[in-house]
């Protein structure tokens, strides 16, 4: 009897023991896989071959005067895809659409007081090549500068050139120009996953297209009316973005 209980108790010593052990190889395991998929810094030695971005920012205008004064910026998208060429060198395209609204609705020429206003809103539609350069640190913090341009296309809507019943009758103006813009991007890695990143970014965009008052009907505007419409207009671009890299490149 005795030399039984003595068989049971080494038996539930015996599978307790085991049970401890497996329990800690399989985290040992769990240690190597999660330092093997997770790690900080920078890529690899070769970076990656293929670069997806999406950003968005607040727009301003800046200059033409009378272009900066009349409109207020609704947002701007830019969506592009690069190739490594040399190491940390990217070259590809980008396409964005930046919107534009009437700061305040003036009245239009000619109408009865306080009988209409004007709710004129413009739209950018900008694509090209770009060329860019990703350098980062240990630490996973990088920086990225971007140069494109290329072709925009660009509308005015919302033009109301008369009263009509209860409404408007309105027109739309659209010209196409060329653009150059410039980026300054800080890129982060903040889930320890090289191939993601985060970016806060300043840039600037010039366009040759030429804003006019007379056309929109702001020419009588108080606000306007002391400002220059002369020259191409320069946008100021504040935004965050989230770019992905796929293709190790050795």
């Amino acid at each position: 009897m005795m030399l039984r209980f003595f068989h049971l108790l080494f038996l539930c010593l015996s599978l307790s023991l085991t049970s401890k052990l497996y329990a800690q190889n399989l985290e040992d395991q769990e240690d190597v896989e999660y330092d093997a998929e997770f790690r900080t810094g920078p890529a690899p030695k070769g970076g990656y071959r293929h670069l997806i971005q999406a950003e968005i920012s607040s727009p301003h205008n800046l200059a033409n005067e009378a272009n900066a004064r009349a409109f207020d910026g609704i947002a701007s998208v830019q969506l592009g895809y690069a190739y490594q060429t040399l190491k940390g060198l990217y070259l590809g395209g980008v396409v964005r659409y930046t919107g534009f609204n009437i700061y305040l609705p003036p009245a239009v020429p000619g109408a009865i007081e306080g009988s209409s206003v004007s709710d004129i809103n413009n739209h950018f539609l900008s694509f090209g090549p770009s060329i860019s350069y990703i350098t980062s640190g240990e630490s996973g913090v990088g920086f990225m500068p971007e140069i494109s341009g290329g072709l925009s296309t660009l509308r005015y809507d919302g033009i109301k050139i008369a009263k009509y019943d209860n409404g408007f009758l309105t027109r739309s103006i659209s010209d196409m120009s060329w653009f150059a813009s410039l980026r300054l991007r800080v890129l982060f890695t903040p889930f320890e996953d090289k191939h993601t990143h985060f970016s806060l970014f300043v840039g600037g965009t010039y366009l040759g297209h030429e804003f006019k008052k007379e056309p929109l009907g702001l020419n009588g505007d108080d606000n306007l009316i002391p400002l220059s419409d002369d020259g191409g207009s320069l946008q100021l671009h504040f935004g965050l973005g989230f770019f992905f890299l796929l293709g190790k490149k050795n």
